[in-house]
């Protein structure tokens, strides 16, 4: 199904070109204007020819009944190491949520994450916090908190 979409405004671009580093470097973004809102997405990344990279990417938007956003970027050394950070948040008429986390990998190790979450609801008043976590030596752990309109401990569900 598609949706035709009255716009006020709308740019998009993109870019590939040699670096100074002895690399490539590239980006391409999006923009979206209209009576209800907008919103934009972009990306970017870049190389050394050593084998080394770097990229990452953002979105966000805002309509009368909210806004939101998310990041991330990502980094490759020569020696196999990778790393990501990465986060989102939006909150609307409804409520709110708040997401970041973290991944490592290299060979010795092996791979290290974690993400936090937390949302809560205007209408409820109810919160959820919630922490997961993953290493080679200790698998996946998880913990997590809820509470009610009144800020007391319930049950998760």
């Amino acid at each position: 199904m598609s949706r035709r979409i009255k716009t006020e405004g709308f740019a998009s671009g993109r870019f590939v070109r040699e670096n100074a580093a002895g690399g490539v470097s590239g980006g391409s973004g999006r923009a979206l204007q209209g009576p209800a809102g907008g919103g934009y997405r972009s990306s970017r990344f870049a190389t050394d020819g050593q084998g080394n990279a770097v990229g990452g990417s953002s979105a966000a938007f805002r309509t009368p009944n909210g806004a939101g956003a998310r990041a991330g970027s990502t980094t490759h050394a020569s020696d196999g190491t990778t790393t990501h950070r990465s986060g989102a948040a939006a909150s609307g008429a409804r409520g709110q949520f708040d997401s970041h986390g973290r991944s490592s990998f290299n060979l010795e190790t092996g791979l290290d994450a974690s993400r936090s979450t937390d949302v809560s609801s205007h209408q409820s008043e109810a919160s959820y916090s919630g922490d997961t976590s993953y290493t080679k030596s200790e698998g996946v752990t998880h913990s997590s908190s809820c509470t009610n309109a009144a800020g007391d401990p319930v049950e998760c569900r």
